[in-house]
């Protein structure tokens, strides 16, 4: 062994790999602030609140620590109920992967990622992950779940929207100036009942404000199509809608269920509307023959709530469906990753045939 592997290794055997506490959630809230730009104006408190808050038997989260106590790495980890093929098994949802320099040095995301794998879980699954994570996890044995890296975009307000894209580096003066204008384009596209951009309002749906019991209602009529899903349950869902709720960074919350006319729900939509009147989708489902309508909807209320466009991840429900054809999708914008030893159930995920979504 070289001076410089010697030198490496001994680095790399100051820190330590252990479980999240509440002692660490100061100095991992600050870290947020510093790794995510959704979080860089998020209020300190809250953002502690809400880690505390994730704190339960079923949190296994990983921070790494050197020996003076500072915290250079930490990896979201949630245990979830699912079942496969009508057996219980558990689930790992990992989420904010995030590595400071100086560990990154020492192969410290590698160490945080391969312990969090050999946990007690049956499968592991991190959606939303980007290039680095994505080559870390499948040189670990993961794999990318193809069928839920696919993500839509659909633009309401098409200058705008244009405008915001290319409009980054400009000038605060240039931006308010072309804004101006790209408002201006809009209305036109609006006279003009242009057909892409049209919003439809009559769809024979009704809209209402999405309750945890309502979204449980919605869960439990589609899991009985896949293999594999999670355990739902209507004080779940409840907790869920609580938490999105205090996740202010992210813009103005939107949840919408949507009931046909004889009083059954037929879909639902869930979404962040930030500053800027970009709409993030977080989930959204319908059931078999409602696309259509699931669009529509979505289109209607995201516009008419001053929405410039929506975009989200495609679900293999949807694909292939009126939704998929009249957005604009993509593979890849960041990546779903699976990890089991469980050949048939990944073989289940990569078939689509498993609902698997950020919600848990």
């Amino acid at each position: 062994m070289n001076e410089f592997s010697s030198s490496r290794k001994k680095s790399r055997s100051l820190y330590k790999i252990q479980t999240f506490t509440k002692n660490d959630t100061g100095q991992v809230a600050e870290m947020a602030k510093s790794y995510f730009p959704e979080k860089v104006s998020a209020d300190l408190y809250q953002l502690k609140s809400m880690l505390i808050s994730g704190l339960s038997e079923s949190n296994k989260s990983l921070v790494c620590v050197s020996p003076d106590g500072t915290i250079h790495g930490y990896l979201a980890v949630k245990l979830v109920d699912f079942r496969f093929k009508g057996k219980p098994i558990t689930g790992a949802i990992f989420s904010d992967f995030m590595v400071n320099e100086e560990a990154r040095a020492v192969l410290i995301p590698m160490r945080m990622l391969q312990t969090a794998l050999k946990g007690e879980q049956d499968f592991s699954f991190s959606d939303d992950a980007v290039h680095a994570s994505r080559l870390l996890w499948c040189r670990l044995g993961g794999q990318i779940a193809y069928p839920y890296s696919t993500y839509y975009t659909a633009p309401l307000r098409p200058a705008s929207f244009s405008f915001q894209v290319i409009g980054k580096k400009m000038s605060p003066f240039i931006r308010r100036f072309f804004g101006a204008v790209a408002r201006s384009a809009d209305s036109f596209f609006k006279i003009l009942r242009v057909p892409f951009f049209q919003v439809i309002t009559n769809n024979g749906l009704f809209a209402r404000e999405l309750t945890g019991h309502q979204l449980y209602e919605g869960l439990s009529s589609l899991v009985s199509n896949y293999e594999l899903h999670p355990i739902v349950s209507s004080g779940r869902m409840d907790k869920f809608l609580s938490s999105l709720k205090r996740e202010k960074q992210y813009g103005e919350l939107e949840r919408v269920a949507l009931y046909d006319n004889e009083e059954k729900i037929a879909g639902w939509f869930i979404y962040y509307r930030n500053e800027n009147g970009r709409c993030n989708i977080v989930h959204s489902e319908c059931l078999p023959g409602k696309e259509e309508a699931l669009y529509s909807s979505l289109k209607f209320d995201a516009f008419s709530k001053g929405g410039i466009n929506f975009s989200g991840r495609l679900s293999p429900a949807l694909m292939g469906s009126s939704f998929s054809e009249k957005t604009f999708t993509r593979p890849g914008g960041k990546w779903a990753l699976i990890h089991s030893h469980n050949s048939e159930l990944i073989n289940s995920i990569q078939s689509g045939k498993a609902f698997l979504t950020r919600c848990w």
